[in-house]
């Protein structure tokens, strides 16, 4: 049996594993999978924290049997665009269709009207099931009580509507809870792909898009309200002095909105307007009666709040995984195999697996079926993973019926045979599993850096991280 050469963290793990660092270890008789695993379990431990004993890495809330269908995966949004097709069939399969881009025409009338109409009166409407779409960022600038310049449009960031039920957010690091986290409960409902960071009404062709046009900033909102609108701003960064107007970050949310119906080429919509204001540390700034720092467009869905038992034909879960090739900086992107899982495909008793995505360079088996190779590509190419090819997903029915996605199984070859992936409960996982309309990480991409919640997740799993 070979010997392998260890450094660094997976040398310190796997000494401590021991009784000491000897020559009598059993390092002789470990395999190399074994050790694949160890120094992968070490890198993701040093980075993420030890995993809660009971974490199971989503697995179990996603048997067969055990899912419960909601149309609000995370926050109450649903990103709902051409570039999600697998989403969008979910929501079309219940009635609810995308409405038509926002033109830059569209855009200029409405924006003219805001600011031709000073202090208009906010009309009431009662949706929860709504789509919301970007329309303008506005270009304003403003000198705040202690003379810096701000532009509001730019600051306008985490837009929420109002959350009926009301959830629980927890804000972590501020001094006033003893940099403590601090969990309260708020009506504040998140919509998700709104901050300033994503201005564009839609993308041109070209591109991974496959030359199309499709929506760029749209979210659905299912169980959410209309009641309420509001955005917190990243100029000034005071906190809030209670719970009642914040957001995780601890800033400050703002309700100076109104919701306005406007005819546009003889069709009349909804659309919600938002007047700047911020106060604190760099000064005060008072808002100015123009609603036009920030609009989106309200469309109501025809879906009901709870929306019904989707088609067969839809997945049950996406399953996230990586090929234990990781530095030990800890690089996790979970894109190296992506599968979706359909546990009774087409009411035919057997599963069925889609294959979605192959960020990893190695041959990759699900269920006994090369990742590559069932898209037509060599091993060491990257797919749909913003590195290589954009190709349609690949159904593979199987010859037997699965209850449990982590049953099925995944294996790499690294040229030493082949390693199996697992996620075992408490331990560092190779593979997740998340709904499927998750998005699928790009290369380089660390899954931290989407979802800053993960590491919370690795040790609490009953924390809500995406």
């Amino acid at each position: 049996m070979k010997k392998y050469l260890m450094t660094g963290i997976a040398a310190i793990a796997m000494c401590a594993a021991f009784t000491s660092c000897s020559h009598d270890t059993g390092f002789e008789t470990m395999t190399q999978e074994d050790l694949d695993k160890a120094k992968y379990e070490a890198t993701f431990v040093a980075r993420f924290g030890q995993p809660a004993a009971d974490q199971d890495w989503g697995f179990g809330q996603f048997k067969a049997g055990a899912i419960t269908r909601v149309a609000d995966p995370g926050d109450h949004g649903a990103y709902f665009s051409g570039s999600s097709e697998q989403q969008s069939d979910y929501y079309k399969a219940m009635g609810i269709v995308a409405p038509d881009m926002v033109s830059e025409d569209e855009e200029n009338f409405v924006t003219n009207w805001f600011r031709t109409h000073p202090d208009p009166e906010s009309e009431n409407v009662d949706l929860s099931t709504f789509f919301v779409q970007q329309v303008h960022f506005g270009t304003q600038e403003y000198t705040t009580s202690t003379g810096h310049k701000v532009v509001g449009g730019n600051q306008m960031d985490w837009l929420c509507a109002y959350d009926p039920a009301g959830h629980t957010e927890i804000i972590y690091g501020q001094e006033e809870f003893g940099y403590q986290p601090h969990t309260y409960t708020t009506h504040d409902d998140h919509i998700n792909n709104f901050n300033t960071s994503a201005p564009l009404r839609y993308y041109k062709e070209g591109g991974w898009t496959n030359n199309r046009e499709y929506q760029a900033s749209m979210m659905l909102m299912v169980n959410s309200s209309t009641e309420r609108f509001g955005f917190s701003e990243s100029f000034n960064t005071n906190p809030p002095s209670s719970d009642a107007n914040r957001n995780p970050n601890n800033k400050r949310i703002y309700y100076n909105y109104v919701l306005v119906s406007i005819t546009y080429n003889g069709k009349t919509n909804y659309y919600v307007g938002f007047d700047y204001e911020c106060h604190g540390n760099q000064g005060d700034l008072e808002p100015n009666g123009l609603y036009d720092d920030r609009i989106i467009k309200i469309v109501p869905g025809n879906g009901s709040p709870t929306p019904p038992t989707p088609p067969v034909t839809t997945a049950d879960v996406r399953v996230i995984a990586e090929d234990l090739t990781v530095s030990e900086k800890g690089d996790f992107d979970f894109n190296d195999v992506v599968f979706d899982v359909y546990y009774n495909y087409n009411n035919t008793g057997k599963t069925a697996i889609e294959l979605q995505a192959a960020g990893g360079t190695y041959p990759l088996y699900v269920a006994g079926h090369e990742v590559h190779l069932a898209f037509g590509q060599a091993t060491n190419v990257m797919i749909n993973t913003g590195a290589g090819p954009q190709l349609d997903p690949v159904l593979i029915p199987l010859d037997q019926a699965y209850t449990d996605a982590n049953d099925i199984l995944v294996q790499v070859d690294k040229g030493n045979g082949l390693e199996t992936l697992t996620a075992e409960v408490g331990r560092a996982p190779h593979k997740i599993a998340v709904i499927p309309s998750f998005p699928i990480m790009h290369e380089r991409d660390d899954i931290e850096t989407h979802y800053k919640g993960f590491r919370q997740w690795v040790q609490d799993p009953q924390y809500r991280w995406y």
